[in-house]
C-alpha cells in the first residue's frame, strides 16, 4: 500500500468502500459491451478464478488507457457473477483512477485467493488442492478417461446391434467436472486441469454437492451461436454472430453431461453397465438445470438411445441438424482408460476433419478483420480445395496471419467440413486450430 494510502489509514478503506457502494446503487444490469468482454476475454482465460491477480493480468493485457468507469463496470460484472476477489481488484484500480489514492478493498471474506489453482498449462501435474470425499484415483488430474476412436464400419452397425447404446457427439472440449460442497475443479481428457468456464456454474454444482453429495462428472463444454452452431470457444461462437449479423447476442455457455464417474459416494467406473452410469448423472444433471434456470448457462443430459427405433431417430436428427456425429458405446463393458477398447467406444461423424495448407488470406474491407477466408489446398496433391471462412475468431486470425508471413509454403491448419462436393471442393468448411 503507498504512503498516501497508508497516512488516510481506516479513512481510506472507508472511501473505497463508499466509492463501490455509490456505484452499486445505480447499478442494474451487467452492459452489452463488458458482457461481451467477459465472455471472449475472461472466461476463455479462466482470469475470474484468480483473483486480485486476474483483474491485474485483464488490465496489463487490455487496460492501456482505460477510464475509472470501464474499470468501475468490471468490477460491477464481476460481482454480479460471483467473482468478488476479482472485482476487488478492479474496484482498486478505478478508485486508484478516481482519486489518485490506493487502498486495499475488503471483500469481507478474509481470504484474497481463488478457491481452487487452476492451470490451462500443459501438465500432468496433480493439482495442489485435494477435494475432500472424492477418491484419489478421481482427484482433478489423475482422471484417466475413455475416449472415443473413428470407426470403419458403418452406423447402421451400431443402431441394429443390441449391445451398444448411442450418444449425441458435441463440438466441445471434454471436461470432467469433479465437486463437493466446499469447490469444484474440471479436467480435460488429457488429465490437464482446465480454467472453469462459468462461475454461475461452479456455485450451482456446489450447491448441488451439498444436498446429493460429491460427483464426478463425464462430460463436454461448449459455446453455441445464435444460429444453435457449436463451437469450442465463446470467442469462436461470437464471431460466427457477427458474422450472421447478430453481435450483439451473447454467445450460450454450454455443459453437456454424458455420465457419472461418481455418485452416492460410488465409484462408478467399475460398473458393467454403461446405463447405471448414465442414470446415476440424472439427479445431478436434473438439480444443476433448476440451479441454473435463470441463469446464462445451459446443462444439458444428453438423451441415450437405447432402442433401434430411438438409434436410428437419433442419427437422423444428428444429420438433419448438421450436428457433428454420434458416439457408440458397448453397454456391458467397464469405463476404461484412454483408446486401449477400440470397440468398447467409437464415434461416428457427418463432418470430415483434415489438415490442409494454407495458400492464401484473401484481403477484407471489413474493420476488425485481418482476412475473409482462408484458402486452402489438400496436403498430398497441391490442389486447391476451396476456402474457409468461418470458425476463427480474433486471435486465431493473429496467429494464422503472423504464421502464414513467416512460412508461406509452410502453414497448415485443422479443418472441419461437412462434405466434398463433386468437383472436390470443401463445402462450409470451419476453422479448428492450426495444426500441431
Amino acid at each position: 500500500m503507498s504512503g498516501r494510502a497508508a497516512a488516510g489509514g481506516i479513512s481510506v478503506i472507508m472511501k473505497i468502500t463508499e466509492f463501490a457502494e455509490s456505484h452499486r446503487k445505480g447499478f442494474k444490469k451487467v452492459k452489452a459491451d463488458i458482457q461481451e468482454r467477459w465472455n471472449t476475454r475472461v472466461v476463455p482465460q479462466g482470469l475470474h478464478t484468480q483473483g486480485r491477480t486476474g483483474a491485474a493480468e485483464y488490465l496489463s493485457r487490455y487496460g492501456k488507457g482505460i477510464s475509472a468507469k470501464k474499470v468501475v463496470e468490471l468490477a460491477l460484472t464481476a460481482e454480479a457473477l460471483g467473482a468478488s476477489e476479482m472485482a476487488a481488484g478492479f474496484w482498486e484500480k478505478a478508485f486508484e483512477l478516481e482519486t489518485g489514492e490506493t487502498a486495499r478493498f475488503d471483500t469481507g471474506s478474509g481470504d484474497t485467493t481463488p478457491s481452487i489453482a487452476v492451470s490451462t498449462v500443459r501438465s500432468a501435474a496433480r493439482p495442489a488442492v485435494v477435494l475432500a470425499g472424492i477418491p484419489d484415483s478421481l482427484q482433478p488430474g489423475r482422471i484417466a478417461t475413455m475416449q472415443a476412436t473413428d470407426t470403419v464400419l458403418p452406423r447402421t452397425s451400431y443402431i441394429l446391434n443390441p449391445e451398444c447404446i448411442g450418444q449425441a457427439k458435441r463440438d466441445g472440449h471434454h471436461d470432467v467436472t469433479i465437486a463437493t460442497e466446499e469447490a469444484v475443479a474440471h479436467q480435460s481428457r488429457s488429465t490437464n486441469c482446465m480454467s472453469p468456464f462459468s462461475i454461475e456454474f461452479d456455485n450451482a454444482a456446489k450447491s448441488v454437492a451439498s444436498k446429493l453429495g460429491a460427483f464426478v462428472l463425464d462430460g463436454e463444454r461448449y459455446y453455441k451461436s445464435a444460429s444453435g452452431s457449436e463451437h469450442r470457444s465463446a470467442a469462436q461462437a461470437a464471431t460466427e454472430n457477427v458474422n450472421l449479423g447478430q453481435g450483439s447476442v451473447k454467445p450460450v455457455v454450454c455443459y453437456a453431461i454424458f455420465k457419472a464417474l461418481y455418485a452416492d459416494g460410488k465409484d462408478l467406473r467399475d460398473t458393467e453397465d454403461d446405463l447405471v452410469r448414465v442414470k446415476a448423472a440424472k439427479p445431478i444433471g436434473a438439480a444443476l438445470i433448476a440451479a441454473l434456470k435463470d441463469s446464462a448457462v445451459e446443462v444439458e443430459l444428453l438423451p441415450t438411445a437405447v432402442t433401434t427405433a430411438e438409434k436410428q431417430a437419433l442419427a437422423d436428427k444428428q444429420e438433419s441438424e448438421g450436428r457433428e456425429g454420434e458416439v457408440w458405446i458397448r453397454r456391458f463393458a467397464r469405463y476404461s482408460e484412454g483408446k486401449a477398447h477400440r470397440t468398447d467406444i467409437v464415434r461416428t461423424k457427418y463432418v470430415i476433419e483434415l489438415t490442409v495448407r494454407v495458400t492464401k488470406l484473401t484481403p477484407t474491407t471489413v474493420a476488425g478483420r485481418l482476412f475473409a477466408a482462408i484458402e486452402v489446398a489438400d496436403i498430398k496433391t497441391g490442389k486447391a480445395i476451396g476456402s474457409v471462412g468461418t470458425g476463427f475468431d480474433a486471435d486465431d486470425s493473429r496467429r494464422l496471419a503472423a504464421l502464414f508471413a513467416e512460412k508461406p509454403d509452410a502453414t497448415f491448419i485443422e479443418i472441419a467440413a461437412q462434405k466434398f462436393s463433386e468437383n472436390v471442393i470443401l463445402l462450409h468448411a470451419r476453422y479448428r486450430d492450426l495444426a500441431k
